[in-house]
């Protein structure tokens, strides 16, 4: 599945009928986020504010916005998945995928955020290049399902 950013370089091709590109766009989108992953809001009355996704239903996401003390419907593709320092992720592509890593820096920029990670190979911690955030998945929010699912 390819990122948005390469999904882009397609948007100009012809040969791509733009009900193609619609439909893998939405697809990706949906493999972005998960329950209880921290978003920031991109567009509309929320911008910039913080929250955690409580359900999925399509492309409407229901976001918990603490700040305002609301549960809001948001369109998919107006929310980015927002990551914190010292956040432990899986990484879910190449080069390394299902290493844990933990995230030690962050920057964002027009294309997202890019995650610097640490990650543990045979017991040894070594730090590896720049990780965009579509190929990591916060592992802290699997085990707090888990943890949920069980009581």
């Amino acid at each position: 599945m390819p990122t948005i950013a390469e999904l882009e370089m397609f948007k100009p091709s012809y040969d791509v009928p733009e009900k193609v590109l619609t439909k893998t766009q939405d697809r990706i989108m949906l493999e972005c986020l998960r329950f209880g992953d921290q978003v920031k809001i991109l567009i509309g009355e929320y911008q910039g504010l913080l929250g955690e996704v409580e359900a999925i239903d399509g492309l409407e996401v229901q976001v918990t916005i603490p700040t305002q003390g609301i549960t809001q419907g948001i369109l998919m593709p107006y929310l980015r998945r927002n990551f914190q320092i010292g956040d432990e992720v899986q990484i879910m592509t190449d080069p390394n995928p299902g290493f844990i890593g933990w995230v030690t820096a962050v920057e964002s920029g027009i294309e997202g955020q890019i995650l610097f990670l640490a990650i543990c190979v045979d017991n040894n911690t070594s730090n590896t290049a720049p990780t965009p955030k579509q190929a990591v998945h916060n592992r802290q929010n699997d085990q707090q399902k888990k943890e949920a699912g069980s009581r």
